[in-house]
């Protein structure tokens, strides 16, 4: 977090920036849960990416590196969902 903060300054709170990846992938996998797994189904290409990303906490940077480590692992597969 504080790492974020030096980065981008706290200005970026609030507003869409990659901060907001660590939280929105995961919403939105839990949101499209379905929609999410028959997707992976169709498209074996990406290997097995049928689980709901890590979700990010914004008190815990652990869950912040976790949430950004699942979203970079399969970065593709998440651009060719959206």
């Amino acid at each position: 977090m504080n790492a974020y903060f030096a980065a981008f300054g706290k200005d970026e709170m609030g507003k869409c920036s990659a901060f907001r990846l660590g939280f929105m992938v995961h919403y939105l996998q839990l949101k499209f849960k379905d929609e999410w797994f028959e997707w992976c189904a169709k498209n074996p290409q990406y290997g097995d990416i049928a689980h709901i990303a890590a979700g990010a906490a914004a008190t815990r940077w652990w869950s912040q590196v976790r949430a950004f480590s699942d979203i970079y692992r399969h970065r593709l597969a998440f651009a060719a969902w959206c």
